[in-house]
């Protein structure tokens, strides 16, 4: 298989060049991927993404948040965070997995595409719980892509930070629109010591903001 793409569309969202050893590590995520999941004739013809997208419409993070937004996070966040099927220790020297999750990571561990899938749904449920009870009027009618691009951000920023946002103080007050606007002011990232807007989060927050733009007059 021609990895280029792959890299190509990677190193894209997360705003810069890889290192030899992160090359390292994303062919050796993509070696266990097609270990655990590798192709077939006989089976479906749709991607395991593709499929977590809709597995999406019926289950627990449906239940909070609307098939509408469940359908959005899983199609946007593995876009967002990447997905690693092996341990890998993060900047912070914890051992992580799939899409971020640390929940019993331990080094070694390697997981199948469907088992991030449960871990990400598992983690979107936490950090969409935590956002509807800090906001609830995210709960009214027709408020789904609110919804998904509150429960995006909240899953890089975490729930306690989201609580504490502007974003969320705006929603509070029914100005939607100004809240969607505020998520851009969380673009920034601590490089040598000083916080410093960040290419890839820049773009995140951009496309979180157009999500959280739909639907509103």
């Amino acid at each position: 298989m021609n990895r280029r793409p792959i890299f190509d569309a990677v190193r894209r969202l997360r705003g810069r060049a890889f290192t030899p050893s992160e090359v390292a590590r994303l062919d050796a995520a993509i070696d266990a991927a097609e270990r655990a999941d590798p192709p077939s004739k006989a089976a479906s013809p749709l991607s395991t993404g593709a499929s977590a997208v809709l597995d999406s419409k019926k289950g627990p993070l449906a239940a909070i948040v609307g098939a509408v937004a469940a359908t959005s996070l899983f199609a946007s966040v593995p876009k967002h965070e990447g997905t690693e099927y092996r341990a890998y220790r993060d900047v912070a020297g914890i051992w992580t997995i799939c899409q971020g999750d640390t929940r019993g990571v331990r080094a070694g561990m390697v997981e199948t595409p469907e088992g991030c899938r449960q871990r990400l749904e598992a983690q979107l449920v936490a950090h969409a719980s935590g956002v509807m009870a800090c906001t609830p009027r995210l709960k009214e009618e027709g408020r789904d892509w609110q919804r998904a691009a509150a429960t995006s951000l909240a899953y890089n920023i975490g729930v306690g930070s989201w609580c504490r946002s502007s974003a969320d103080k705006r929603f509070d007050r029914g100005d939607f629109r100004g809240g969607c606007d505020a998520f851009l002011s969380w673009n920034k990232a601590r490089v040598n010591g000083q916080l410093r807007a960040v290419r890839g989060l820049t773009t995140r927050r951009q496309q979180e903001r157009q999500v959280c733009l739909k639907g509103l007059v």
